[in-house]
């Protein structure tokens, strides 16, 4: 059966809404001129959770939001309970969290192996909020690594920032270290690497609108493995993944859950950023 999907936003986004559906197979179709379609993309810019809204009041069955832009963690938890009780599917397409190599990652950790350390670095283009590169970045060690996040400082360093601070789960607690910059060379990217004590795992990510292979690594004293690369994009894989949602039984909002525990992390460093 085909989901007609439309979309909300700037001119540029719509070009990027309009890429991304002829990317996909004719399970996905564009909605005619002027109509809601059942799959709704609404652009992450500011002002995001009121076109979010507005669409579940007009009955739409999914929502993919696509970067959504830094906002009060109580505006995302007001969506995720409108869109629970309505029975609408959120996902968010979110460029390095979102990334398919990220979910691998995760599915190859070991629970019996504690984690000395998590760092992560992250370049964004000029034009990209600090408070945005920042969430971003703790989503992505969140995705890839689990666990809860706490920044202890962060301190503004030339053209970027250095954030320090504290990643638990359960009994083990390591220290996390996040650097962040801009650079309108080589596009978006973002490296997360965790130490453990018998080894170490890493992602590389990239621009989520471009299929090519981010690479997940896990180590041990023996040598690294590549884990077999997923040519896909996050915003297709986001997609995707909201379609299997409409498939099955109830509403899934728990990306909205896990993006406001994100905000909530930075909310108390936003005047340093």
């Amino acid at each position: 059966m085909s989901l007609t999907v439309s979309a909300t936003g700037s001119d540029r986004f719509m070009t990027i809404a309009r890429a991304l559906l002829a990317s996909l197979p004719r399970t996905f179709v564009a909605a005619g001129d002027g109509e809601r379609g059942r799959i709704v993309l609404v652009e992450g810019a500011e002002g995001w959770i009121d076109a979010a809204l507005e669409a579940i009041a007009a009955g739409v069955s999914g929502l993919l939001v696509v970067e959504p832009h830094p906002v009060a963690p109580r505006r995302v938890l007001e969506l995720e309970v409108t869109a629970r009780v309505a029975g609408t599917s959120v996902r968010l397409a979110r460029q390095w969290a979102g990334d398919p190599a990220v979910s691998a990652l995760r599915r190859a950790s070991r629970e019996d192996d504690p984690t000395t350390l998590v760092d992560s670095t992250a370049v964004a283009s000029p034009g990209v909020g600090s408070a945005q590169l920042l969430v971003a970045q703790i989503d992505l060690v969140r995705s890839a690594f689990g666990g809860d996040v706490r920044i202890e400082s962060l301190v503004r360093a030339g053209d970027g920032y250095l954030a320090s601070g504290r990643r638990r789960i359960g009994a083990d607690d390591a220290p996390l270290l996040l650097s962040g910059c801009w650079s309108d060379i080589g596009g978006p990217r973002a490296v997360a690497r965790e130490l453990t004590f018998r080894g170490r795992r890493s992602v590389a990510v990239g621009d989520g609108t471009i299929a090519r292979a981010s690479v997940a690594r896990v180590g041990t004293a023996q040598g690294d493995l590549t884990l077999p690369p997923i040519n896909e994009t996050a915003y297709r894989a986001a997609l995707r993944q909201l379609a299997r949602d409409l498939a099955g039984a109830g509403s899934a909002t728990d990306d909205l859950l896990s993006y406001a525990d994100a905000l909530t992390v930075t909310a108390d460093w936003a005047g340093l950023l």
